[in-house]
């Protein structure tokens, strides 16, 4: 392996050629993937925005001692924008580690105002950065970043995560790649999870935030009672429950198999799309929709949307907290009320509970960790009200770091409550 270093300044039209000198002076071996990162302080606020090539996501930082050594520069007030190439590897939650990564090239600086990191605080020793659990929606993403620029600002921490869905995420708990889960939909989590914390391998704090909840079949309300404002009438007056839905599947026409309505499921790999697979045959629906299942909750969303703003029918699931569902008028169409019976022992042909979302930990990292540290993670506790501003923020294209800054310079009472006195001072100042 050989890598080039090249410290470039800070203008950013100097970056593209820059860093395509840099990548030139370096030979790989074997598949490679290559991300930009880009570093304020110790945050990555995803905004290095330099396309050489095809980019499969915007990766969390490296460590700022790593940059420091490659440029000699010790300020914090730095954004350091990197480019990275790694190898591609069977495991999605080894490719991060520092032996994965054959190269490093610095190719840009800028000017800007961070979060500092705690001085003379080492993250209770922790040698490496924690690891979140980079769950695909925005309410994880927000409270990912909540509590990570806590652990940085209060307790001297570097933090990134690694992305995926639900099942992948619960394993690599188990398996110690993750450090902490901040949304464990407690209610509809694999069995993995509960059979994990009963072996002791994962540390369930327990409740997070309560009152989110799943719903499998949304229709807009325009459908059922039309919209006088925009001129609609209604389409499906009679429209009530799951068991009326055969007797419109025309409506919900699928354009690819006309003979079949279309139903939006969950996001392919989400523990809800599986429950929501189970429902569609306990109901029998799945002889008359076709189960469409989006690659990632932005296609879910768009397609909630673009029908909505057409006053176009939409039949799908939905959850909350999220902008979309504060945004958009939705009704909930009747299923069967949520037994333990029907969910946990029978089909699951009844409606979603009510979910609680669990904060948790792996085995190694809650056994290395100073207990103030789990104590602030154990106390962490949001509601919905108070997370939902900063999600409509994420809605209007504000990075989820940023979002997180806003609520902790808004919401002091509330997340100074988690933390000591000592911790609470070190993490204002930051703020300040």
């Amino acid at each position: 392996m050989v890598a080039s270093h090249a410290v470039i300044g800070s203008r950013p039209t100097n970056l593209r050629v820059a860093a395509l000198q840099a990548l030139m002076s370096v030979r790989t071996q074997g598949a490679v993937r290559r991300r930009v990162d880009c570093r304020i302080g110790q945050l990555a606020p995803h905004r290095a925005g330099i396309a050489l090539g095809p980019l499969d996501r915007l990766s969390p930082p490296a460590p700022r001692r790593e940059c420091a050594s490659l440029t000699g520069l010790t300020d914090p007030a730095m954004v350091i924008c990197v480019m990275a190439t790694y190898t591609e590897s069977n495991d999605r939650f080894a490719r991060r580690r520092p032996a994965r990564r054959l190269l490093i090239a610095l190719i840009g600086v800028a000017l800007v105002t961070p979060i500092a990191v705690a001085d003379g605080h080492d993250c209770d020793g922790l040698n490496r950065e924690i690891v979140f659990a980079g769950l695909n929606w925005a309410s994880a993403e927000l409270q990912n970043q909540i509590a990570g620029q806590m652990l940085q600002a209060g307790f001297g921490c570097e933090y990134t995560d690694i992305p995926g869905a639900t099942i992948p995420m619960v394993q690599g708990l188990i398996r110690g790649d993750i450090d902490i889960n901040m949304e464990i939909w407690f209610n509809t989590a694999p069995d993995a999870f509960f059979k994990a914390t009963e072996a002791g391998d994962v540390l369930d704090l327990g409740m997070s935030m309560d009152g989110a909840g799943e719903f499998s079949f949304l229709v807009p309300r325009y459908v059922i009672e039309g919209d006088a404002d925009r001129g609609i009438e209604p389409m499906a007056p009679d429209l009530k429950s799951i068991s009326d839905l055969p007797n419109y599947k025309e409506l919900f026409m699928d354009p690819e198999e006309p003979g079949k309505g279309r139903y939006y499921n969950c996001v392919i790999g989400w523990q809800c799309e599986l429950i929501n697979n189970d429902k569609l045959a306990t109901y029998g629906l799945d002889d008359h929709f076709t189960n469409f299942k989006p690659g990632t909750d932005v296609a879910l969303s768009a397609s909630l949307i673009g029908a909505y703003e057409k006053g176009e029918p939409w039949l799908g699931y939905y959850w909350s907290p999220t902008w979309v569902l504060g945004t958009y008028d939705m009704v909930t169409l009747e299923e069967p009320a949520y037994s333990d019976e029907c969910w946990v022992e029978g089909d699951r042909g009844c409606a979603f509970p009510t979910s609680v979302l669990h904060v948790a930990l792996s085995k190694e990292f809650s056994e290395t960790v100073s207990d103030e540290m789990v104590k602030f993670l154990d106390a962490y506790t949001v509601t919905l009200q108070q997370l939902a501003p900063y999600l409509q923020m994420m809605a209007n294209d504000v990075e989820a770091t940023d979002a997180a800054r806003e609520f902790l310079m808004n919401e002091i009472d509330v997340w100074a409550e988690w933390v000591s006195d000592e911790v609470a001072t070190r993490i204002q100042a930051s703020l300040n």
